[in-house]
This record gives structure tokens, sequence and C-alpha cells, in this order.
């Protein structure tokens, strides 16, 4: 599939960058003495003047209000749900577990020879994606700046026991699990004449992770002084880049809720922006999630059947495929920056101010 048209009607071609260059042009914007390392959330208390947290060092921390950012198995949202369901306020799907598709081991190499392979080092990156016929597994190859490849295999890789109550708390598993996850899929082959022991080779072992694929869209994204943005809330399987996307489209519309509330802002004020924001965000990151789904399901599933329905999706009409990439392109515009001029055919859609 050709991905290039995306510069004419959105504007910018689709860029690639790792999580760990994202994160380190994050920090470098930050005072390092706003960046508190180390804390794990214990326990929540909310107020109607503030949100206080019990940490895992001891520490107790106190603010206007608490952001859960911290992910698929976010302690934020397990003490505010426990809290809840105290209550009797928590919804019984908000009480499910995220929901298990299949095992992965994903990693990103180091730099490449690139008479070895040569794909690494492309203009534009030619994602690859094989799907077996006579294995279980299904690779995704995708290179990335720095002659790197990032890739995947999907597939029943030692599917722990119960895992259905181990992936509330955990999605990774240590270097046993991984080695021999790893030794089960070496000899898969790759394009270029290499296989995946190649690629395992050349990854530094800390860049090898082996994961429980699992998604979910949560109803109850705030109480109180405390909200969740990201894949506290939401948590997409990883072939979409969603997951990433969505977290970021979740900030900045919490960011301008925020910015815009008045001085000395009251309990309601919290809350009203609270609610105004999963009125944004929460029909759209589901919209995204079920998209992700059929996504990942197609290029996963195997035979005569998935093969057919993959030819009949890469033959689509264009307007049928601009229509379906239209319901899940939105570019926000932070408040206080200036505006940015829209660059391709399809404009920008505009956030309406609450008032």
């Amino acid at each position: 599939m050709d991905g290039t048209w995306n510069k004419e009607r959105y504007g910018h071609y689709i860029s690639l960058l790792t999580r760990t260059d994202f994160c380190r042009v994050l920090l470098s914007r930050l005072p390092s003495h706003k960046i508190l390392w180390g804390r794990y959330v214990l326990e929540i208390v909310n107020g109607n003047a503030g949100v206080q947290c019990r940490c895992a060092n001891g520490s107790v921390e106190e603010g206007d209000i608490l952001v859960g950012a911290d992910g698929a198995y976010s302690a934020v949202r397990q003490n505010l749900y426990r809290f809840l369901r105290e209550k009797n306020q928590l919804p019984k799907y908000d009480m499910e577990p995220l929901k298990f598709t299949l095992n992965a081991i994903v990693g990103i190499t180091d730099p490449l020879d690139l008479n070895q392979f040569p794909s690494a080092g492309a203009k534009f990156s030619d994602v690859d994606i094989i799907v077996g016929k006579e294995s279980p597994y299904t690779i995704w190859l995708t290179p990335i700046p720095g002659n790197k490849l990032a890739w995947c295999v999907g597939g029943e890789l030692l599917t722990p026991k119960g895992c259905d109550d181990a992936n509330f708390k955990q999605s990774e598993f240590g270097p046993e699990a991984i080695d021999a996850a790893c030794s089960l899929i070496q000899d898969l082959p790759i394009p270029g004449g290499s296989t995946i022991a190649d690629l395992v080779e050349h990854t530094k072992r800390e860049y090898i992770t082996k994961v429980m694929v699992e998604e979910k869209h949560y109803t109850t994204w705030h109480y109180g002084r405390t909200v969740l943005i990201g894949e506290a809330c939401h948590k997409f399987v990883p072939f979409s880049g969603q997951g990433a996307e969505q977290a970021i489209l979740d900030v900045i519309c919490l960011v301008n809720l925020l910015y815009r509330i008045p001085d000395n802002p009251s309990h309601h004020d919290f809350c009203a922006a609270f609610n105004a924001y999963v009125a944004q965000r929460s029909s759209i990151a589901k919209n995204a999630i079920n998209t992700s789904e059929a996504m990942s399901h197609l290029m996963s599933s195997q035979g005569f059947t998935a093969d057919f329905k993959r030819k009949i999706i890469f033959n689509l009409p264009e307007f049928v495929r601009n229509s379906s990439y239209d319901k899940i392109q939105v570019r926000p515009l932070l408040d206080f920056l200036p505006p940015v001029e829209d660059r391709g055919l399809k404009k920008s859609k505009k956030v309406p101010k609450e008032k």
C-alpha cells in the first residue's frame, strides 16, 4: 500500500521515530527540577480542594489535579477504579481485563549493514508484512531513521497460563521468556535472504521485549480531580501506531481545556474541563481502536478467506480509502501557540472552544 499520498491530502508524509528519541526530545524541553523519578502511586485521595498521592517510596505528592499517564497497566487507574468499585460507581465493563489477542516479540536493531539490509537505508520506509502459510507467525519489518529496523513477530509465543489475570498487571516478560521465544522464531525467513536470527543478533537485549497484545476502550476516564490519558484509558494493538498518536491527541485536547479555565479555578471548573475532554476524545479514540483492530486482524489472519479480504482492501477505490482515513485524521492546535497553516487538500478539523 502506497502511503506517499498522505502528503498531498494531509500536508505531510507519515514520519517514524523511536519512543526513545521522542522521549529524549520531550525531556530536553522540560526543566529537570520538574521531573520526579521513581514515583509509583499506591493510593489516591481525591478532594474538592485537590488530590493527594501516596507513593511506593514513602513520599506524598499533592496537587490541584492528577493526570494518569502511566500506560495500559496504570496504577492511577487501578487505584481510581478500586475506589469507584467500593462505591458501586464503576461500570461492569471497566472491571473486565484487557482483551488479549496474541503474543508478540518486538525489537529495534542497531544500525545495520546496508549491503545486507538495503531497505534499512531507504528514504521511504517499505513496511513488510509476512503472513505465514506453514507457520503460525506474522512478521512486521519497518525501517526507521539511523539505518535501523523495527521488527515484530506475532503468534502463539509461549502464551502464559491464566493470561487474563496476569495481563492486568504486566505485559513484559523476563530474559528467559525472551530467549525461549527467540529460539522459536529464529529460523523464520525475511526478505533479502536473511532470517529473524540475523535481526536478533543485531539487536541489543534491552531493545527486545515480549508482550501480550491487548486492547480495550475504558468508559470511565475521570473522577474528582483525577483524569486518565493515553493507554491508561484506551489500549491499542501496536500494529497501527495509533496508541502513541491518540495519546498525544489526548494531551493536546486536555491541555487546551485546562488552559481555558479561569484563574483560581474551582472544583467545578476542573470537573467541567474533564467532562469536555471525555466528550471530545472518547468516541474518536474508540473509532481508532476499532480501525486498528480491524487492520491488525486483516494483516495477521491466515488462510484463503484472509487472502481474499486483503486483496479487496488493497484495491479499494480512492474515495473509500480517503473516507476511512479521514475519520481518524485530526490536527488540533495548542491554544497558546501560533496557528499552523493547512498544507494538504484536506483541511484540519477545528475543535470548537468550550464556552
